[in-house]
């Protein structure tokens, strides 16, 4: 009896430790990208300023292609456009274990959460432009 008690209590100890970190080690979690967006863009623009021109770069040609071709004039179009280079993004990601201390994981993420950005703005243009207005309202008081 002790020893099927030791047994289970040893597999407890290893599978809380082996498994503590899986599946959380190299995810992009898009929950609350505004704030996550503000500290990457940060951490970017002080070590890495190249690989943040690399990401607005291709983030504007992203979104020039899909606001001036006419294959993509639907709404409906430009917010599956957005989603699935989200998804592909993290998938990428998580499928080539890119861990998170690493600079290309910081460039990748900004990239995501610029991209969820987008997507935020296309679904719900008016809240998006109220927020904006009160937090710039916040920030430059005398301007407004």
């Amino acid at each position: 009896m002790k020893n099927i008690i030791f047994v289970i209590w040893i597999l407890s100890i290893f599978a809380t430790s082996f498994a503590w970190n899986i599946d959380t080690c190299c995810i992009i979690n898009t929950i609350n990208y505004q704030s996550k967006l503000k500290t990457t863009q940060y951490i970017l623009s002080t070590k890495y300023p190249n690989l943040q021109k690399k990401a607005d770069n291709t983030v504007y040609e992203i979104v020039q292609i899909v606001n001036t071709n006419p294959k993509f004039s639907s709404y409906n179009d430009k917010l599956k456009i957005y989603s699935t280079i989200i998804n592909k993004v993290v998938d990428y990601v998580y499928n080539h274990n890119i861990e998170k201390w690493t600079p290309v994981y910081k460039m990748l993420s900004y990239f995501v959460y610029r991209i969820q950005d987008m997507y935020e703005w296309t679904q719900n243009t008016r809240k998006y432009k109220l927020e904006s207005t009160l937090e710039n309202m916040d920030k430059y008081p005398y301007t407004y």
